[in-house]
């Protein structure tokens, strides 16, 4: 899984949980959405340190494949909501 895969996945887990009662499985789920977030965080900051090279320029040229993936699963959740 990539970045944008792990913030997909933290989403969805995210829309199985009750917010209404506690469950077991409610708790599960807000569990594997904060390991799924936590993962898709350090994708995204590591995308931003690797793009910048010496004097804040692209020291890859992966960062524009990352920049659309992430936009995609940006854009993805704020339809979904």
């Amino acid at each position: 899984m990539n970045g944008p895969d792990h913030y997909r996945a933290a989403e969805g887990w995210l829309a199985e949980v009750r917010y209404d009662t506690v469950t077991p499985q409610s708790a599960q789920a807000l569990a594997a959405a904060q390991i799924h977030a936590t993962l898709a965080l350090a994708a995204a900051v590591a995308t931003l340190d690797a793009a910048e090279g010496p004097g804040g320029g692209s020291a890859t040229g992966r960062t524009s494949d990352d920049a659309v993936a992430w936009e995609g699963a940006l854009t993805q959740a704020e339809v979904a909501r």
